[in-house]
């Protein structure tokens, strides 16, 4: 089976790329700015192979009505050459009329109004990857990862069946798509049973597993957190005069004073 070597496209490689008409939240998301023009030019991903074969390019797209994604790509050999057009494509000096017109003159790949991409026909250690929205409204773009191989379920099959880019494989990749998402939503399950990392839509849920029912909003996430972190072992001793104390000073943040008559 091939190496595996996939690229996260976040928030540090988003505020290293060249953009247009975009503007990037810390989470690593595209939200585009009013306007038409929206372009992007990734910095270079180097395979460290001379020859390779890329894999495939998905992202999630929010856009507005009527609106046309493209994805333009080719790969190059040599360091040289790949550091060169890399200043280039990513010098903020430059139009980003120019710099797509770049892509569209050395470009081997264009993709329209599509967010799962076979990279298979780019051949080359270094790739190049650019991004244009034409239309006018609210959007983002988010997600983004390049995923090499691409598809190892094609690993699976006999290797007659194993052409990349063929029609099986493209056929094939609508589910390895499902496959892969599924697999990083299953990556991050543990996350939402631990207190600490969990997402705070989570925290409820977590509560009523424990027998207790407090409502989203009613606390703030901090302390929501903190009473959680207790609250097994304030089950444990509820109704005792330690208990209660340990709640109120969780919930309003004063050690309170009982007065036992």
């Amino acid at each position: 089976m091939a190496e595996e070597r996939n690229y996260t496209v976040g928030f540090y490689r988003l505020k290293k790329a060249y953009t247009h008409g975009f503007s990037i939240s810390p989470e690593g998301v595209l939200y585009l700015e009013r306007g038409e023009g929206h372009f992007l030019v990734l910095g270079v991903f180097n395979s460290y192979r001379k020859g390779y074969a890329w894999g495939r390019l998905h992202f999630q797209a929010e856009l507005p009505k009527g609106s046309i994604c493209i994805v333009r790509g080719f790969a190059v050999e040599g360091e040289e050459a790949a550091q060169e057009i890399n200043g280039y494509l990513l010098d903020n000096s430059g139009s980003y009329g120019e710099k797509k017109q770049y892509f569209i003159h050395l470009g081997e790949l264009e993709s329209v109004n599509h967010s799962d991409i076979l990279l298979y026909k780019l051949a080359g250690q270094y790739l190049f990857l650019s991004l244009e929205i034409l239309g006018e409204g609210e959007g983002c773009i988010k997600d983004m990862v390049l995923y090499n191989p691409g598809d190892n379920f094609m690993q699976t099959f006999p290797e007659i069946y194993q052409e990349p880019g063929g029609f099986f494989h493209r056929y094939m990749s609508v589910f390895s798509t499902l496959y892969f998402e599924m697999g990083q939503a299953m990556e991050g399950m543990e996350t939402y049973l631990d207190v600490n990392l969990a997402p705070d839509f989570m925290l409820p849920n977590l509560a009523r597993w424990l027998g207790i029912d407090i409502p989203q909003g009613l606390l703030e996430e901090n302390t929501f957190r903190k009473f959680l972190r207790e609250a097994y072992d304030l089950n444990r001793r509820k109704g005792t005069k330690e208990a209660m104390s340990r709640i109120v000073e969780l919930m309003l943040g004063v050690k309170p004073v009982i007065v036992e008559g």
